[in-house]
């Protein structure tokens, strides 16, 4: 497998993998594009938003002292391999390291888009290409990869919900049960009136008989 990468190297002494494979992505960006700097800066902006997301996971792992074995890009995903986390916590908050790195990017270009705006014309043009992968295709990759599936993210992210129910637990069922009460109260007072509205009805039609 080693011969298939095309660049091998570290980043904090983790090894980091480049696929040949990355490149089967320049057919789609010709074709969306079809000028050679279009093509290039698109396809170097979509390689540093699959960067960002492998590399979010593996910020999150360390933070967290999570050991990271190595982070790999493919042409349709990349990997981040680490350790299995001792609690269930600091798994889920690796696990939405990645669309929270992408998340900060699409937070910057917008802001910068708004700023381009003010620019000449031609400036808007010649960023549209880094434009496009870091708004859209950067919002389809979140959305898939917090898809609740396995090897997805969201297979793991998800399970932020439970977590955090469990951690309170006593306070949240508590005012679960207060809501669901007064729900069920309002419920028994309109069915009550409305079966009293019935019962009158029928009572009228049978005096008018």
């Amino acid at each position: 497998m080693s011969q298939k990468y095309l660049f091998k190297g570290k980043w904090k002494r983790i090894p980091v993998c480049i696929h040949w494979t990355i490149f089967l992505w320049l057919p789609f960006y010709y074709f969306h594009q079809g000028h050679l700097f279009g093509i290039m800066t698109s396809f170097v902006a979509f390689f540093a938003l699959l960067a960002a997301h492998e590399f979010g996971h593996a910020i999150a792992a360390k933070s967290r002292h999570v050991k990271v074995y190595a982070i790999k890009l493919y042409a349709m995903h990349g990997q981040c391999e680490h350790e299995e986390p001792y609690y269930e916590r600091d798994d889920v908050f690796i696990a939405w390291g990645g669309v929270l790195a992408q998340l900060a990017i699409l937070i910057v270009v917008l802001a910068c888009e708004r700023l381009v705006v003010l620019l000449p014309p031609l400036a808007y043009e010649i960023l549209q290409p880094i434009f496009f992968t870091f708004i859209n295709v950067n919002i389809a990759m979140m959305l898939i990869n917090l898809v609740p599936v396995p090897p997805l993210d969201g297979a793991k992210a998800w399970r932020v919900f439970p977590l955090a129910m469990a951690r309170h637990s006593p306070e949240v069922k508590s005012k679960v049960c207060r809501i669901m009460n007064a729900l069920n109260i309002r419920r028994r007072k309109a069915m009550k009136t409305e079966s009293e509205r019935v019962t009158a009805e029928l009572l009228d039609r049978l005096k008018n008989k």
